[in-house]
């Protein structure tokens, strides 16, 4: 079971956009975290649009959920690098969890955000 499971870990490693041409698991970790690095760029920037797009309680409430996702995101990449314990690989699936979901993050957001500004557009055709 635990090699099934490492072999997960460099399946998703292999399956990030830099870290396939790379030559050693210290060049996928620098790799990695430079994907990571973008990848949280583009989070805070969604989160911004989103977080100037709503109402004062709304913006309580997503500044809660978005800290409540970080300790959760560092958490789920905490346990599932934690099969690669004392590895060269842990920080890599570590950081390779935490792209990961920090993607799908961006996505639920960037929905959220369409979905608000469509909700504008028509409350305010509806106020014309």
């Amino acid at each position: 079971m635990r090699i099934k499971l490492i072999f997960l870990g460099i399946l998703n490693l292999t399956m990030l956009p830099h870290s396939a041409n790379a030559q050693s698991q210290g060049v996928m970790n620098q790799q990695i975290a430079v994907d990571l690095k973008d990848e949280n760029a583009r989070l805070q920037n969604v989160y911004e649009k989103l977080f100037s797009s709503i109402g004062n309680t709304g913006k309580e409430k997503l500044s809660t959920a978005q800290k409540s996702w970080e300790i959760y995101r560092d958490s789920e990449a905490d346990f599932e690098a934690d099969k690669t314990e004392g590895g060269s690989m842990r920080p890599g699936v570590l950081m390779g969890v935490k792209l990961r979901l920090t993607q799908e993050r961006i996505i639920l957001l960037s929905k959220e955000l369409s979905f608000v500004k469509e909700m504008d557009k028509i409350l305010n055709k509806k106020n014309k």
